[in-house]
């Protein structure tokens, strides 16, 4: 949300305030910036961390694909599935 609302602070908007001299990445040789914290930073701990964080986010999309999937396969026991032969003869 803080991205979306250009408040997620780092390195760019703390030099624009004046609280550094550099804009420069703490961890990598790259310019900071908000986009660069969420998908830029070759930092391989921070990298590891967008990587992970993209693939849960393409987990969480085939989620619903999935879902539908698993509701449309027939099941034994469902509650439209006609009465077995053996217990109709018991009635």
């Amino acid at each position: 949300m803080k991205y979306r609302l250009g408040v997620l602070f780092n390195n760019k908007l703390a030099q624009r305030f004046g609280y550094i001299v550099t804009q420069k990445c703490s961890v990598c040789p790259g310019d900071d910036s908000a986009l660069h914290i969420l998908s830029r930073c070759q930092h391989p701990t921070i990298s590891k961390m967008i990587t992970e964080r993209h693939n849960k986010a393409g987990r969480l999309k085939q989620l619903p694909k999935q879902l539908q999937r698993a509701l449309a396969a027939p099941t034994s026991c469902s509650l439209t599935s006609p009465v077995p032969t053996n217990l109709q003869q018991m009635r």
